[in-house]
């Protein structure tokens, strides 16, 4: 290698070091505080911090596990107190420090870290627990950055598993209405996230069609037909040979007057089902039916 060569790789190795960030580099704010004439302090992202007057420095001193992010940061001196409170990135969590100048020193005060995304996220299980779903959505809805603070797609999964649970429950206590409304809550939300980027529903099918049946028949008991018929028609068509699916279609499909397509599917039904199995009702609503193997 001559000289030359070596020169300009020596040159160029030295400006691609001059061009790399510095990982601690400090940020300076002004910081007025008592005597003196212009202060300022700087931060760094690790929590170190210098007091200037001017070009003089006064103090330093490291504040523990204070993680400065100078992009959202704000810093506030008044008399003989410095400020520093700083948000995380993409995170809702703020790290506050405050720091008092005395006789010359820079002494470290309080610290502390306000998590509200955690907050949420245990008033969420609360809610969860209690059987409060639309509460538990909402809790969830005021967290900012959700994808930092948990799995969004499996607590879809986790809160459909829990409305299923409560609606159920519901509908055994004679309350068909608040069961559709419990599940309707859970599936608006769970709409958003159906299939994860990795491409695994959150739900296994046959278990997510098992509760979207259950969610037709708890709209049919409550009178909303129209919405059950919605529900169970996409049941269908995702499990044709869920014999129960076709059943609850064809008892909302009748209670809307729709006497052909509902024959139909009770037609359907008693094609899967043995006939000691079928629910009185069959026959009188479909006479045709007595005619099935």
């Amino acid at each position: 290698m001559n000289r030359l060569t070596l020169l300009a790789l020596l040159t160029l190795s030295t400006l691609a070091l001059s061009q790399q960030p510095e990982e601690d580099a400090a940020t300076s704010y002004p910081c007025p505080l008592q005597g003196l004439k212009a202060g300022r302090v700087t931060v760094t992202p690790s929590g170190a911090v210098e007091l200037f007057d001017g070009k003089k420095r006064l103090a330093s001193v490291s504040v523990p596990d204070l993680d400065f992010n100078a992009a959202k940061a704000s810093v506030t001196c008044e008399q003989t107190r410095l400020t520093l409170s700083s948000q995380l990135p993409y995170k809702a969590t703020t790290h506050t420090a405050e720091l008092t100048w005395v006789s010359g020193a820079l002494k470290v005060g309080k610290t502390r870290v306000d998590d509200p995304s955690s907050r949420a996220l245990a008033k969420v299980e609360k809610e969860l627990q209690a059987g409060n779903i639309g509460a538990a959505i909402e809790a969830l809805d005021s967290i900012s950055y959700p994808g930092q603070s948990y799995d969004q797609f499996e607590m879809a999964a986790r809160i459909l598993r829990r409305a299923h649970e409560v609606a159920t429950t519901r509908y055994k206590n004679r309350d068909a209405a608040g069961a559709a409304q419990v599940m309707e809550e859970a599936f608006e939300h769970f709409s958003n996230y159906t299939e994860p980027p990795e491409g695994t529903a959150p739900v296994p099918a046959a278990r997510l069609t098992a509760i979207r049946n259950d969610y037709g028949f708890f709209l049919s008991e409550a009178g909303r037909h129209p919405e059950a018929e919605k529900e169970l028609l996409e049941v269908v068509k995702a499990a044709p040979e869920r014999a129960v699916a076709r059943l609850n279609l064809a008892d909302t499909l009748w209670a809307q007057g729709k006497k052909a397509e509902a024959d139909a599917q009770y037609r359907e039904y008693a094609r899967r089902i043995p006939r000691k199995k079928w629910p009185a009702k069959l026959l009188e609503r479909c006479p045709g039916c007595g005619a099935a193997p």
